[in-house]
């Protein structure tokens, strides 16, 4: 499938897209982050969700980034 023009535009208005806050970092239970799916811009995966201790499942397919999951 591919989209028309004015379908991509609407999907490029739907997206996250800039930067990743690290405030994230105070939710301090968070488990569960999906980005999948949005517009990151080839912008580094921030090294911090390598901070988040409780979380059990990162989803960041399609998002655009790029690097290496921090550790």
């Amino acid at each position: 499938y591919i989209m028309s023009g004015s379908e991509v535009e609407a999907y490029n208005r739907s997206c996250l897209s800039g930067e990743i806050n690290p405030s994230l970092l105070q939710l301090k239970y968070l488990q569960h982050l999906d980005l999948s799916i949005n517009n990151f811009q080839g912008i580094q995966i921030p090294d911090f969700i390598g901070s988040l201790g409780e979380l059990k499942y990162l989803n960041l397919s399609r998002a655009s980034f790029a690097g290496m999951i921090p550790p």
